[in-house]
């Protein structure tokens, strides 16, 4: 089986801090959750893993489990499954307390750990195996949890508890859907674009803006920006900015050429993609005289005609006086 292990971005790490569950009295979660002398400092990582699971094949990943207390301490683990909302892609994921029979549960696959203790300020790399069965297709969710041994004060417990993402797909399912729901144009060199992941597994497109163009000759197609964009979970909103190449506007032509139909398109690895046409705008210095400039042509044109109209009346005029 391919792995495929992606660093955070900022999306996906505030999505998997959702995740962080307090019980009774806890410090703040997040990637290291600190120690205040009535609960444990740790840290956990990575805290999400994307795999491209083929059926019927295992693999191993690893997990580092850092201890920040001033003292050893045993960790244990656990799992559950959860869901998110398409209805509203910026829903915090539920936890479903466990094993969820459903279709896209990935309870099953991921064997939980055996406890560990970590001295104070080290870290242990823990082992944890993805088993996908040989019938699987399409994608499967588990959240696996690292929790510390909990401690007492005042005769309350305080317990802490940082989850793992895992994201696993056995293939055998359409691409994910790709919808553009809002397009900003940032000044004339940028544009920001928010799109909705409809499909079944993660996704990361690459945005670009396209331009159909007119000029002496012939017409072309050709890519006046590119960009990046953040990595959407199923269900989820992801962002994308697209930046001008080569000096170009984001909707100006160069070089002479008109422009004309633009369109932005995002295409993923997974083979989908969407494309939503865009206003022209004259924003090049060029082709943002040529209105003026044809304004001012229709003006001198129609004077000229003016003036030799009134000089052939005049002519006309002459003539029968003289005739006269």
């Amino acid at each position: 089986m391919t792995r495929v292990l992606h660093s955070l971005d900022h999306r996906i790490a505030t999505l998997a801090m959702t995740l962080v569950m307090l019980l009774l009295a806890a410090p703040q979660a997040g990637a290291t959750v600190a120690s205040n002398g009535d609960s444990v400092g740790f840290g956990v990582a990575p805290l999400i893993f994307e795999l491209e699971a083929k059926p019927g094949a295992s693999v191993v990943q690893q997990i580092r489990v850092t201890n920040t207390d001033e003292r050893a301490t045993t960790f244990t683990f656990s799992k559950e499954d959860f869901e998110g909302s398409k209805a509203d892609p910026d829903a915090t994921p539920v936890l479903l307390g466990g094993k969820f029979e459903s279709a896209i549960s990935g309870y099953d696959w991921v064997t939980t750990p055996e406890d560990i203790t970590v001295p104070a300020g080290q870290t242990k790399l823990v082992n944890v195996r993805v088993a996908v069965p040989a019938d699987a297709t399409g994608g499967h969710y588990t959240a696996l949890f690292v929790m510390p041994t909990a401690r007492t004060a005042n005769a309350l417990i305080a317990q802490s508890r940082m989850g793992v993402l895992f994201l696993m797909n056995a293939g055998g399912v359409p691409p994910p859907d790709l919808v553009v729901t809002e397009i900003t144009q940032v000044g004339p060199n940028k544009t920001v674009t928010r799109y909705t992941n409809g499909g079944a597994t993660a996704v990361k497109p690459t945005p670009r803006i396209t331009e159909e163009t007119r000029g002496p000759g012939s017409g072309t197609k050709r890519t006046i920006a590119e960009g990046t964009c953040t990595r959407a979970l199923p269900g989820a909103v992801g962002e994308c900015e697209t930046v001008t190449k080569n000096g170009t506007t984001v909707g100006g032509g160069r070089d002479g050429l008109i422009p004309g139909k633009r369109s932005l398109e995002l295409v993923s690895p997974e083979g989908s993609s969407a494309t939503e046409d865009l206003p022209t705008e004259w924003a090049s210095t060029w082709s943002s005289l040529l209105l003026p400039l044809v304004g001012i042509a229709l003006a001198v044109i129609y004077f000229l005609f003016l003036r030799r109209r009134l000089k052939t009346d005049d002519e006309d005029e002459a003539f029968e006086l003289y005739a006269n």
